[in-house]
């Protein structure tokens, strides 16, 4: 094991037993050993977390500031000195302990958190927003997730699941990497704050595969050509939006030819023959005769 200058190891010894060896019969054998690493100064190296800070004078003066950290290994749950979590962990509640005060004169506020793994099919996590890889499903508030003990009332947590699954739906106005937007509405849990207005809020998403399917918005996610532009209400992302095309007809790019909204084909296909359809029109007060083209390999 590296041992950096300034660092203090406390061997924490959980048993042993005297087993012999070919090179010493009397040699005790440790059966399972741990280590609590004090690092000199405020910190911990990448892997570890500070649990607590104090004072040693092997690591200098200290005056009203704290020179030394008790650092421990980061595991599945623990709590940090700090407000916030090493990456791959979120938050799970805000607390004050006074070994976590990096100076003799800090007041009593929050200085401490709990942290989870991103791990599993959901979790919640504290403020408003999720990890990669995961989605907002509710906004809520809760005491345990105000990160300073003179914060305001407002919602303060999310609710997160995995971005996995045919389909979902999502707080926002928007889906993630791999899925498509088919519906935009209103619901309760998905208002960011209490004071939010009733406008749409929440996203039902689909995964970008399979032959065809219909997106909000006008366009198709890579590997797919727009086959048909339409408007319907559930794809209105405000409820104050024009009544203009907003969804899409979706085909994935297979066959040796097919025909597809717009001017151009996408790679490697090429344009061999333009024309024009009502359905290709992406406004319903687009007048360009030529709107739809005919790709081929």
């Amino acid at each position: 094991m590296r041992i950096l200058p300034g660092t203090l190891i406390i061997w924490l010894v959980s048993g042993c037993s005297a087993v012999a060896s070919d090179d010493d019969p009397a040699e005790p054998q440790l059966a399972a050993v741990t280590a609590a690493v004090l690092e000199c100064g405020l910190g911990c190296e990448t892997g570890s977390h500070p649990v607590a800070y104090s004072c040693s004078l092997t690591c200098g003066s200290c005056g009203t500031n704290q020179n030394r950290t008790d650092c421990q290994a980061n595991s599945n749950v623990f709590t940090t000195c700090g407000l916030g979590c090493p990456a791959g962990y979120h938050s799970t509640n805000f607390d004050f302990t006074p070994v976590c005060k990096p100076s003799i004169l800090n007041n009593s506020d929050n200085n401490e958190t709990g942290c989870g793994s991103n791990t599993g099919a959901s979790f919640t996590t504290c403020g408003l927003g999720c990890p990669a890889a995961y989605h907002a499903t509710r906004f809520d508030h809760t005491p345990v997730c105000k990160p300073s003990i003179s914060s305001t009332s407002d919602n303060n947590e999310t609710a997160c699941g995995s971005d996995t699954g045919a389909s979902f739906t999502t707080c926002g106005l928007g889906c993630p990497a791999a899925y498509h937007p088919t519906r935009f509405d209103n619901t309760p849990v998905c208002k960011p704050s209490i004071s939010s207005t009733s406008d749409n809020n929440e996203t039902a998403c689909g995964s970008d595969t399979g032959t065809s399917f219909t997106t909000c918005g006008l366009g198709c996610p890579a590997g797919y050509h727009p086959t048909r532009f339409d408007h319907t209400p559930v794809c209105k992302p405000s409820i104050l939006s024009t009544s203009d095309n907003n969804e899409t007809g979706c085909d994935s790019n297979t066959g040796t030819s097919f025909l597809s909204c717009g001017l151009i084909c996408p790679s490697p296909y090429h344009v061999v023959r333009t024309g024009s359809s009502p359905v290709c029109r992406p406004s319903i007060t687009n007048t360009n005769p030529t709107n739809q083209v005919t790709c081929s390999l």
